[in-house]
């Protein structure tokens, strides 16, 4: 009888490591599709508009082509921590209503939408690295009066930094003023619009916020002059400020037109 009842506890004791080592993999394998997945590049090759887009980036120079330091030293890491801040932490909130007219104001468009793709490339001296994320436009909060967006429909929007795979070498580049835009988040972005592509940049480096339903998370390392505000704001109030603000008239704006 004994004999025969270890059997079953064997089993059992070996289920119970097959269930543990299976969510590991889980786990592991969750972790894994978390992570920054890099573009494969064959230089020289790009579109017209990638090759339009590589031309904003000069102030992201280094001198050093990033082929060469792939031949050199193999994968590459470049970063680029804050500098001027957006914000003087000393310095007393302006109030996150003003913040966000002042940023709806200068804007060509704001919109929210999900993150559907990317696609990253060298700048055009090939010495950083930009990436031009595909926005699936749930919600035009304020159109573009020179290319109307259309809900349901796909924009592209370019920032800096990114991961791309050149001559078999991982090369990623963080610029923590301008965080990296994840597959399947949510953001509300104020726009700035590129005429020769039709696509658009983020208005700065403090115009982009990630949607949750409890919190709204800035897309930057910079400190906001709202910052305390942001962080008690839900999905639902952060939305009805932005959409106010987004239809409050621009009276810099008019002042500027008027001189």
């Amino acid at each position: 009888m004994t004999k025969r009842m270890k059997n079953p506890m064997v089993l059992c004791a070996v289920i119970v490591v097959l269930l543990v080592t299976t969510l590991a993999a889980m786990q592991n394998q969750k972790h894994s599709l978390t992570q920054e997945e890099a573009t494969p590049i064959k230089e020289g090759t790009m579109s017209e508009k990638q090759r339009e887009h590589g031309k904003l980036y000069k102030e992201y120079e280094t001198g050093k082509k990033l082929h060469d330091l792939t031949q050199k030293i193999g994968d590459v890491k470049l970063r680029r921590h804050v500098g001027t801040p957006g914000g003087d932490v000393n310095e007393p909130s302006i109030g996150l209503d003003k913040f966000l007219q002042s940023i709806a104001c200068h804007a060509d468009a704001v919109v929210m939408g999900e993150v559907t793709g990317k696609s990253s490339q060298l700048t055009e001296n090939e010495d950083y690295i930009f990436t031009d994320y595909y926005v699936a436009v749930e919600e035009v909060i304020k159109d573009n009066p020179t290319a109307h967006i259309a809900l349901k429909t796909e924009i592209s929007v370019t920032r800096p930094g990114g991961k791309i795979k050149l001559n078999g070498r991982t090369v990623e580049a963080i610029d923590d003023a301008f965080q990296l835009f994840k597959i399947g988040n949510r953001y509300v972005l104020f726009l700035r619009f590129i005429p020769q592509t039709g696509a658009y940049k983020t208005l700065s480096s403090t115009s982009s916020f990630q949607v949750q339903v409890s919190k709204i998370n800035k897309s930057t390392k910079e400190h906001l002059y709202a910052e305390n505000e942001l962080e008690n704001e839900n999905a639902e109030s952060f939305l009805v400020k932005v959409r106010a603000a987004s239809i409050s008239s621009c009276v810099e704006r008019e002042k500027g037109n008027a001189k």
